[in-house]
């Protein structure tokens, strides 16, 4: 029972009002606030006075009871039941409930203070220890009734009233509790079923409070109601709580197989489902598009789950994962991030479904790609290499990449822009079947590259890229298929050994169009794609393979580099030796003391006009012929023409200046191996060198002395001479070639020496890289990771 007397409080505040407690005689505390009257005693509810006390005697601390603005002190008896201390709550004077509320005391409970948990028959003793300011609150089985009578109400504005406070009352686990014993749900959903507007949405956003109670269960024309709601309803007030609803029924259903297959099948039946979510991913309302993630992220969750690949299929038909692909190429940054989930699951449907096995479930696929090809069955004993498949069992051609390479071949096969067919049938001429395009072979192939590229583990380990080219990945699949189609035609390939080669010009090439550290237009994407020649794409693969410097450092690789490098010397030497019998003009420099020292014969003083000259070697090597004019000729003078020769025994120096600094240096007679050690290399292109332009002599007479394409002539018995050349490949080419005449004559500038390094590295890469193409053989050195030098 309650003990003393309940007292009110002039104070609005719902905070306790500390009034100083007077102890009686017979030590009971004074339940009146200060400065008011006593209140008249309950004597219908209070136990016998008890006998007085010591003064030193513990009494029972006091409570504080609030109905709104208005406060009641009390103590309480814990012996007394919950319902009894409600009571007299509701009924005392002090907290002045109207008349027809107190005489219904069942409608109301206690709830903590502070806390707001209800006050029960379980936890009435701990409360009372614990806690001392309580709330007079309405009771939640009361309201839950009261509530679920509203629902069947058929007044429109009292029915939008009560499903828009629902919601709120529905936070308080107590209430919702009260509101499921009480068939609230039948209720709710009844709503669902036959309303609409703000009704409705009311309705739909309650209900999604109340799923998060477990064992709810809906059958099976309810979810179909909210699926048309979600693929029809206009209003975005409306579509938003249905999708988190649908979203949330595809997270439960996907715990379970059975429930998620037969959750799925509800899905499909509405049509403009898919094409509907679709649409939204790009709505301008960006908490629908972010519910509408959510929903295709869960669904693709459950397939993953329960290897139900229904979803996937249909959103790739229905465009889905471009539509996607689209937003992230328009939208980088924290807006890409709310699709983090679904790329992550993205990427595990498609490893799943690359490691599903063929069954003879999916079969009808061979058939709907042999009627893609448009062939004429006329040989059951080569049908499916026809499509080209390596067999005529093409089932098990899969491995790698399972159903998804099968779905995928069938998508490529029936898009008619990847000309699918026209490929079959002009390969169908070919005589010789080994040079016939295997098509369906290089299918799988690319997808294998594709997924190793986008979907493997390691392209998964950083969890915030985010790649375009995943939700892109049959396009990609149908642009590098026709990429490898391209190569294999450029290069004429005709074998398996050819077929590895254009593998690895498909995967670099891949690599370098589909490099995530790049942001690239999809335009762009394609072009480099549909654009790429066979020679630029050798030529990157050359180069990736100059950085891959532990195989270039191996020992059989550096045996490769030095022989290859004596081969090129030797090559360059000759074409050195031969650009001299073709001849060339010269123009003749005053001495310079810097270049030639003593030895330069002088013309005269600096101020004169220079002649030219011409210079030919003669067929045998053994003379060099020459003849001076005023000006130089148009025209390469013919070997008649030249009216004077020196033995080129009787050279006996040759002094140039190599690089702008005119740095002057005598020429050596160094061999190849003395040429290349301590050769500061550069990596350059290899270009012919019968390619490379040779400017005309210039006719502009005025000239410095020092100049860096100048070098100087010493004779035995004819006096020293100075020559200017007119461009750089001819001085490094009479430079090097007048060298090279000497006994044991070498090559000299460091540019040709450069040029030989180049051409050795280069060849080294190539040969390298035909060995990769190559497959090892038994017990060869390449299958420990060396490189055989032969060629």
């Amino acid at each position: 029972m309650i003990r003393g007397q309940l007292q009110p409080t002039a104070s609005t505040s719902r905070l306790p009002l500390h009034a100083p407690l007077r102890r009686t005689a017979a030590g009971p505390i004074d339940s009146t606030a200060a400065g008011s009257s006593p209140s008249p005693s309950l004597s219908s509810i209070l136990k016998p006075p008890p006998p007085p006390k010591n003064d030193k005697t513990q009494l029972s601390r006091p409570y504080y009871f609030y109905w709104g603005a208005k406060r009641v002190k009390a103590r309480i008896d814990p012996d007394v039941p919950l319902v009894e201390v409600v009571k007299q709550l509701v009924r005392s004077n002090q907290l002045a409930l109207e008349a027809k509320d107190a005489a219904n005391p069942e409608a109301y409970a206690l709830r903590e203070h502070t806390t707001g948990e209800l006050v029960s028959d379980r936890n009435l003793g701990e409360m009372l220890e614990t806690a001392t300011y309580f709330d007079l609150v309405k009771n939640p089985d009361h309201e839950a009734r009261i509530v679920v009578r509203k629902l069947g109400s058929a007044d429109p504005a009292a029915l939008k009233q009560t499903t828009f406070s629902l919601r709120s009352q529905l936070t308080d686990v107590a209430f919702r509790t009260a509101f499921i014993r009480a068939d609230g749900i039948p209720a709710l959903q009844a709503i669902i079923r036959r309303g609409s507007g703000n009704t409705l949405a009311y309705a739909l956003a309650s209900l999604h409070v109340l799923l998060d109670t477990d064992g709810l269960t809906f059958d099976s024309l309810f979810i179909a109601r909210l699926v048309d709601i979600v693929a029809l309803e206009a209003l975005v007030n409306v579509t938003r709580p249905a999708t988190a609803v649908l979203c949330t029924l595809a997270s439960n259903a996907r715990r379970r197989a059975p429930a998620y297959s037969s959750f799925v099948d509800i899905l499909l039946r509405q049509k403009l489902l898919l094409p509907a979510l679709v649409e939204r991913l790009a709505t301008g309302d960006l908490e629908l598009s972010d519910l509408t993630v959510d929903l295709l992220d869960q669904l693709l969750l459950g397939s993953v789950d329960t290897a139900d690949a229904r979803i996937p299929d249909k959103l790739e038909a229905t465009d889905a994962w471009r539509a996607i692909a689209k937003i992230l190429e328009t939208n980088v940054g924290a807006p890409a991030k709310r699709f983090s989930s679904l790329h992550t699951n993205l990427r595990k449907y498609l490893q799943a479904a690359s490691s599903a096995p063929i069954t003879e479930d999916d079969y009808h696929y061979f058939d709907e790609i042999w009627l893609a090809s448009h062939l004429k069955d006329v040989d059951e004993s080569c049908r499916w290499r026809r499509l080209g498949f390596q067999t005529e069992a093409p089932q098990y051609e899969f491995e790698g990449v399972g159903l998804l390479g099968l779905k995928m071949l069938k998508r490529f096969a029936e898009d008619s822009q990847n000309e699918f067919a026209e490929t079959l049938r002009e390969h169908e001429g070919v005589t010789e079947p080994a040079r016939r395009i295997p098509l369906s072979t290089i299918s799988n192939i690319v997808l294998a590259l594709l997924l190793s590229h986008l979907a493997s583990p390691d392209a998964a380990a950083d969890d915030n890229a985010i790649s375009p080219y995943l939700f892109r990945l049959s396009d990609c699949h149908a642009l590098a298929v026709q990429f490898f189609q391209k190569m294999w035609e450029a290069g004429e390939a005709a074998d398996a050994q050819d077929l590895d080669r254009i593998t690895r010009m498909t995967k670099s090439q891949i690599a370098h169009v589909l490099d995530l550290k790049q942001e690239k237009s999809w335009f762009r994407v394609r072009q480099e794609f549909l654009t790429a020649d066979f020679a630029t794409v050798r030529d990157r693969q050359l180069r990736e393979l100059a950085a891959d410097h532990a195989l270039l450092a191996t020992p059989k690789a550096q045996a490769l580099k030095s022989r290859l490098y004596s081969e090129a010397y030797e090559r360059v030497r000759r074409q050195r030796v031969a650009a001299l019998e073709g001849g060339a003009w010269f123009r003749l420099a005053a001495a310079s003391p810097s270049l030639s020292g003593n030895h330069v014969h002088q013309r005269g003083d600096k101020q004169a006009s220079p002649v030219w000259r011409f210079y030919r070697l003669s067929p045998d090597h053994r003379n060099l012929r020459w003849s001076d004019t005023v000006e130089p000729g148009q025209e390469k003078l013919e070997p008649d023409a030249l009216t004077s020769s020196v033995s080129v025994d009787s050279i006996v120096d040759i002094k140039f200046a190599e690089g702008p600094d005119l740095t002057t240096s005598t020429a050596s007679c160094n061999g190849p191996e003395h040429a290349a050690s301590g050769l500061d290399s550069v990596r350059r292109r290899f270009h012919a060198l019968q390619g490379s332009t040779r400017s005309r002599p210039s006719s502009d007479r005025a000239g410095a002395v020092d100049e860096p394409l100048s070098f100087a002539l010493s004779f035995t018995s004819s006096p020293p001479v100075q020559l200017v050349a007119p461009d750089e490949a001819t001085y490094t080419d009479w430079v090097d070639g007048l060298c090279a005449l000497k006994p044991g004559g070498a090559i000299v500038t460091r540019k040709t020496l450069q040029y030989v390094d180049s051409l050795a590295d280069i060849g080294t890469r190539i040969k390298l890289l035909d060995l990769q193409d190559r497959p090892p053989e038994r017990g060869s050195s390449s299958s420990t990771g060396e490189v055989a030098p032969a060629g």
